[in-house]
């Protein structure tokens, strides 16, 4: 048993920090991955609409759209069409008999569901928002997300600016930084529907404080609920079965677990920890691990009140000694340090890795992929174990919740604004009826009708109505927490009156197969994974937001747009991390070499780093 050095216990105190108005540098990236989503959990409000505002979406029928006779067109304006009275005039149309016209640009993904020759210039997103909302979108350009930003830079360097910004972290800061962005917040305060109130008021207004300088709200911002970010552990119930081992109480029990999976003789093939070249990663390799002993690699913390980097902390050390401890005794593979990111994927999916750390969608990916390899497969999920027996290991969460940011350009037509939120509205009382009061909630189907409504939605598909296409675009915060606690509770009274959708019946009909047939189903590997990420008690979801509400988590703490410093150097630091904790973990460097490791990070740039990261946090707090 690898035992840690006698210490006093450490409280940590997960800090409750004032939202900056400068924040770390992230990627353009998409929330969810389909339109089965959740309800925030704030109560709603319904505002009816004037009689005039009423009667222009309402009153209108197929047969009043150009498209009408289209078989795409006449599907969506029946499953979508709001009743009189209930349609809330924010979400209405411009004012106004021509449209009005906004200049976007947009990044997306290819979809398989969709017609050949169709992309986001001409899906259906452009006919409907110009049908219900009298807006009309004239397409810049349309890109592959992956050339987004470089086009994006390079079209600011010309002066072809868009109407309408979508920006990440450092694009955002430019535009204040050159004063190029409209004030937002009459138009948010006016027209953005209740329920984006609602839901930025159940996270206290941060991310809104987050996009407000100098009393200007300058974008909308799209964010996400942190408690995805918490880690969990994942480990195979069926060798430690086999073994005889317990779910582990502490990191010890799990380490001795670790290497009793990688030394059975009749499986030579088997290693117990799953890792990879870049040791301090945290999914799939020893970031997460490292967080028992208190040591957050690539994160920056919180001590006796300013930031730090985790990476030179002496509780790394501590962790770096317990990965040691594994390698030394075959608990990883002995290879770890030639395996990229899919290679260790690869093992553990093919029954070759036996423990990971992970976020609560580990199920979809990879863990669902394993059942393909191994049928028997039974993966168990726990909270981290700590060093104290029954004690969980403090998670790291994200402070910055904030993906992308919606905004206007100032040379942008006036009303701008207030068509910005009408189409953040629409899209969400479209693709989140469960989560409002103004659009009628699709009732609970039977099979024959949630059967057509699939196929419905696969016409729609075809035509480009795919989630991120649409070139303003949201999604509720809390969509899944909603939804899994809601079918976690049908689970357990069985009162599938409570279901609110299609969406909501797929959750649940997939744990109810789950837990009724287990693998006799033959979907059996959907239903599990369905149940394990999303509805049980004791896992995925409902876990990790258990886990955060209960104080088990510590913020990674975000400062700003990339320093100057990062920008020329974090990669080097980064190689200079990895290549240390790798060589340390394989006994290639001892730890009479860790001061000069922590010397050289700091005089390669980490200390002009870390100075900007506390001038930054000492700006806004």
């Amino acid at each position: 048993m690898y035992l840690s050095r006698p210490k006093q216990k450490r409280q940590i105190t997960m800090f409750i920090v004032v939202v900056w108005l400068i924040v770390f540098t992230i990627l353009p990236a998409c929330g969810n991955t389909s339109n089965n989503n959740e309800a925030p959990v704030a109560e709603q409000t319904t505002t009816v609409a004037t009689t005039t505002q009423t009667q222009a979406v309402t009153e209108a029928t197929a047969d009043d759209s150009p498209h009408s006779g289209e078989p795409w067109w006449d599907i969506w304006i029946s499953d979508r069409k709001a009743p009189e009275g209930t349609y809330d005039s924010r979400i209405g149309p411009m004012p106004g008999p021509e449209p009005f016209k906004l200049k976007v640009v947009h990044q997306y993904g290819q979809n398989s569901s969709v017609d050949e020759g169709i992309t986001p210039e001409n899906s259906i997103w452009n006919d409907m928002i110009k049908d219900q909302l009298n807006i009309e979108f004239e397409w810049l350009w349309v890109i592959p997300s992956e050339q987004y930003n470089q086009r994006f830079q390079l079209a600011l360097s010309s002066g072809d600016i868009p109407d309408i910004l979508r920006m990440n972290e450092k694009q955002f800061r430019q535009f204040i930084d050159t004063d190029s962005l409209r004030d937002m917040k009459s138009a948010y305060d006016e027209f953005a529907i209740p329920e984006f109130h609602n839901m930025d008021a159940q996270f206290d207004g941060v991310t809104i404080k987050q996009s407000t300088v100098d009393g200007k709200l300058l974008a909308i911002p799209r964010y996400e609920d942190n408690h995805a970010s918490v880690n969990i552990l994942w480990y195979r119930k069926d060798w430690a079965d086999a073994l005889g081992f317990d779910q582990p109480k502490d990191v010890n029990e799990l380490m001795d677990m670790a290497i009793a999976f990688g030394n059975q003789p009749d499986n030579p093939e088997r290693t117990g920890m799953i890792a990879q070249r870049k040791p301090f990663d945290e999914t799939y390799s020893f970031g997460a691990f490292f967080q028992a002993f208190g040591a957050y690699p690539n994160k920056w913390i919180i001590k006796d009140g300013e930031p730090v980097p985790g990476i030179i902390q002496d509780e790394m050390l501590e962790g770096l000694r317990a990965a040691r401890y594994l390698y030394e005794n075959n608990a990883v593979n002995k290879d770890f340090s030639t395996f990229g990111w899919d290679q260790a994927i690869e093992r553990l999916t093919n029954s070759t890795i036996g423990i990971a750390y992970g976020k609560w969608w580990a199920p979809d990916t990879p863990l669902r992929t394993s059942f393909q390899f191994d049928p028997e497969a039974e993966w168990q999920q726990m909270p981290m174990p700590g060093l104290a027996p029954g004690e969980s290991a403090i998670s790291t969460v994200e402070e910055n919740m904030v993906h992308f940011y919606m905004g206007v350009y100032k040379n942008a037509p006036e009303g701008a604004e207030e068509a910005m939120m009408r189409v953040l509205n629409f899209y969400f009382v479209d693709r989140f009826p469960a989560s409002n009061d103004v659009w009628p909630q699709r009732p609970l189907p039977d099979e024959a009708a949630r059967q057509k409504n699939i196929e419905n939605n696969a016409i729609l598909a075809a035509k480009g109505f795919i989630w991120d296409w649409c070139p303003i675009l949201c999604w509720n915060a809390t969509e899944n927490s909603d939804r899994a606690r809601l079918t976690n509770e049908v689970l357990k009274t069985g009162d599938l009156s409570l279901l609110r959708n299609a969406s909501d019946k797929s959750w649940y009909d997939d744990a109810k197969l789950w837990l009724d047939k287990g693998m006799d189903d033959e979907r059996y590997y959907q239903n599990w994974c369905t149940y394990s990420s999303r509805v049980s008690d004791d896992s995925g979801v409902l876990l990790t937001s258990r886990l955060r509400d209960e104080g088990y988590t510590i913020e990674n703490v975000f400062y700003g747009g990339a320093t100057e410093t990062e920008e020329q150097m974090s990669s080097q630091l980064a190689d200079l991390a990895d290549e240390f904790g790798t060589k340390f973990i394989m006994g290639e460097v001892s730890e009479a070499d860790w001061p000069d490791f922590v010397e050289e990070w700091l005089g390669l740039g980490g200390k002009a780093w870390w100075d900007e990261v506390v001038a930054g946090y000492k700006e806004t707090h």
